[in-house]
C-alpha cells in the first residue's frame, strides 16, 4: 500500500485482500503493478513459450506433454510466472536486455536457460523448456468422503467428495448422464434437481494434470 499499490484478486499474491500465511516474496501479480507504477526507463519486450516434460527429447521437432503450473523465472530479476492448462507461459514488460532463465515443476528438475536475450523493443521472445523427471512420484489423484444430502424443496439435492488435490469434478448418473465442473477444486460439490422419492445411482469422477480416477456406485438417498 506504502508503494500505492490496492488490493489484488490473484490467489497467493502480496495485495491480496485476506491474509492466509505471511509472504516474504514477491508474485508476479505483485512485481508488475509495481513496475507499472514505477516503469524501468527503456525500452521492454517480452517471453513467452511453453514448458514441456522430456528434455531427452533430441528431435527438435518433437516435444513432450506439456507442463501446467511449472515456474519460470527470469534469474535476478523480479519477473517470473507459472504455465497454465496447456503449459504455456508470458512474461511481459522485460526490459532488453540478457538473462539467465531457469524453468521448474513438482517432479522434474530444474531446467536453466542462461544468456537470454531480450534484444528489441516491444517483441516477443519465444522460449520453451524441457523438463526431466527427478525420479519422485507425486502422491497419485485419490477420491474419498462420496456422499449425498438434500439441499432444499422437492428432489433436489447435492453430491460432495473430495480429492488429495485440486482436480475437476464430474457426476454420471444411470439414469440421466455425465454433468460435469471444470472448476479444480480440492472440495467438489455439485447440485442436482432431483424428483421427490426418487432413487439416483451415479459415480463421481475427478480429473488433475496427470489423469482422472473414477469412485462408484453410490445411490441417493444412502
Amino acid at each position: 500500500h506504502v508503494l500505492g499499490l490496492g488490493h489484488s484478486d490473484v490467489e497467493g499474491a502480496v495485495m491480496v485482500a485476506t491474509y492466509s500465511a505471511m509472504r516474504r516474496s514477491l508474485t508476479y501479480d505483485d512485481a508488475l503493478g509495481v513496475t507499472s507504477l514505477y516503469p524501468l526507463d527503456g525500452p521492454k519486450g517480452s517471453i513467452s513459450g511453453t514448458v514441456y516434460d522430456d528434455a531427452a527429447t533430441t528431435d527438435a521437432a518433437t516435444n513432450g506433454d506439456p507442463i501446467p503450473g511449472a515456474t519460470v523465472v527470469v534469474v535476478d530479476n523480479s519477473f517470473f510466472t507459472t504455465t497454465d492448462l496447456q503449459g504455456k507461459y508470458l512474461i511481459e514488460s522485460v526490459p532488453v536486455g540478457i538473462y539467465d532463465l531457469t524453468a521448474s515443476a513438482l517432479g522434474f528438475g530444474d531446467s536453466p536457460l542462461p544468456s537470454v536475450g531480450v534484444i528489441e523493443d516491444e517483441t516477443t521472445l519465444e522460449v520453451n523448456f524441457h523438463l526431466v523427471s527427478d525420479g519422485s512420484t507425486p502422491d497419485p489423484l485419490t477420491i474419498s468422503n462420496v456422499y449425498s444430502v438434500d439441499s432444499g424443496k422437492g428432489g433436489a439435492f447435492k453430491i460432495l467428495w473430495t480429492t488429495n488435490h485440486p482436480a475437476t469434478s464430474q457426476v454420471e448418473f444411470d439414469c440421466c448422464g455425465e454433468f460435469t465442473d471444470s472448476e479444480p477444486v480440492i472440495d467438489h460439490s455439485m447440485s442436482f434437481r432431483g424428483q421427490k422419492g426418487a432413487d439416483y445411482i451415479y459415480s463421481v469422477t475427478s480429473t488433475d494434470d496427470k489423469g482422472s480416477v473414477t469412485a462408484g456406485t453410490f445411490t441417493h438417498p444412502e
